[in-house]
């Protein structure tokens, strides 16, 4: 199973649309979105594939992540989604037709759904966990005989 772009814009702008939509990124899913590159990029790297360019993840960037790792790949993409969300609010109130929209209270869920978001990320995947590394080193020592 291949995934393009396009499929991980699809993803990520399907679950997080409206909030992008409120602090006013791009909800275009044509694998060229440009608040969805870096989202995407670090995800990326996160699974230590480093992208060919990192402000434009391509297709075949995408071509090598395994069938087994997608899930992962768009769970980390979309963690950092949430923090660029948040990155772009501002503390303001906006007068609308149909009555006042509070940032704060915008940022506030936020804030929950990020940090419910990192748990589900470290219990699923592992993502903010050291990893383990079996090894041996050889420190070249010899004892002297006396």
């Amino acid at each position: 199973m291949s995934v393009t772009r396009a499929d991980v814009e699809s993803v990520l702008v399907s679950r997080a649309k409206k909030r992008m939509e409120f602090v006013g990124m791009g909800v275009s899913v044509s694998g060229s979105n440009v608040d969805l590159a870096d989202p995407i990029g670090m995800a990326l790297l996160a699974l230590d594939i480093v992208p060919a360019n990192f402000t434009a993840p391509s297709d075949s960037d995408l071509a090598t992540v395994a069938a087994e790792d997608v899930p992962k790949l768009l769970d980390i993409a979309e963690l950092r989604l949430l923090e660029n969300i948040l990155g772009n609010a501002d503390k303001v109130t906006l007068q609308a037709a149909s009555g006042t929209e509070h940032f704060g209270q915008f940022i506030e869920s936020l804030e929950k759904v990020i940090a419910q978001k990192h748990e589900i990320n470290q219990k699923q995947h592992g993502v903010g966990v050291g990893k383990s590394v079996t090894g041996t080193r050889n420190l070249n020592f010899i004892a002297k005989e006396e």
